[in-house]
């Protein structure tokens, strides 16, 4: 299927590595020109070397989109260099595992600000190097977490649930600027942020997906770059959930094999 996303400006926040690293690759794939982000200076610069084999712009913007002053200063630099930005993908987020009773407001406000916050500050940043005629999109990055809640991760839930409400809120408000807004709800999928829960109950997370596996970064990228595409110009103000379907029934778990 012809995407048609060749020379477009591509903003991947958090994109040093993870899910965010593969959609930033699977958008280079399609020919798009490529802005990484991430706080940690050494993973961006090494994302930006594996990305630089594709034949596209790749550009990087060090800092942290939560922070005014850092997003004030990277859209900035985007604004030197491209002069707008087309596709928004607003990936970058944390996860704290611990109790609620056991959380330190500072450290609500950590997950809140990185998964929350971020999208206010990149999304109000990224509307004004919007234009309407490229078809603008920007693509907020969900959790099952806001579906069904997990236990440890009270934080993390409640900011990802808010962040299906803002997408909502979003699509509407920016649909006078010609921008599709909408996100994706990933299942457990193979990154560095899921291996402490990996560790603690693989058999359980298995269990829960009728598919019997966890999904590959690849898989993900691949559905969120074909949203970003006129080919889904009729999705907007929706979360699409990416899961392998993942408690679709009670008792996903019962036929697979030992």
């Amino acid at each position: 299927m012809e995407l048609n996303l060749k020379g477009k400006v591509v903003l991947v926040t958090g994109s040093g590595k993870g899910i965010g690293k593969e959609i930033a690759r699977r958008f280079a794939q399609e020919g798009a020109n490529i802005i990484l982000n991430d706080i940690n200076k050494e993973i961006l610069t090494a994302s930006v070397a594996e990305l630089e084999s594709y034949p596209v712009e790749v550009f990087s913007v060090l800092g942290s989109v939560a922070n005014e002053n850092d997003a004030s200063r990277m859209f900035v630099e985007i604004k030197n260099r491209f002069g707008r930005i087309d596709i928004l993908v607003n990936n970058a987020g944390v996860l704290i595992d611990k109790p609620m009773l056991e959380m330190t407001l500072e450290e609500w406000k950590f997950v809140f600000g990185n998964n929350l916050d971020s999208i206010f500050v990149a999304t109000k940043e990224s509307v004004r190097l919007m234009l309407e005629k490229n078809s603008p999109v920007i693509i907020n990055a969900g959790s099952f977490g806001a579906v069904i809640p997990a236990m440890g991760y009270s934080a993390y839930n409640a900011s990802k649930a808010a962040i299906g409400n803002l997408t909502r809120t979003m699509a509407a408000e920016l649909n006078q600027k010609g921008i599709r807004v909408l996100g994706y709800i990933p299942g457990v999928t193979k990154t560095d942020i899921i291996k402490q829960m990996l560790e603690k109950e693989p058999k359980r997370l298995v269990e829960q997906i009728p598919l019997g596996r966890l999904a590959e970064p690849e898989e993900i990228a691949e559905f969120v770059v074909f949203l970003a595409s006129d080919n889904a110009g009729y999705i907007n103000g929706s979360m699409m959930e990416i899961s392998g379907g993942k408690l679709c029934v009670q008792n996903p778990g019962r036929y697979i094999a030992e």
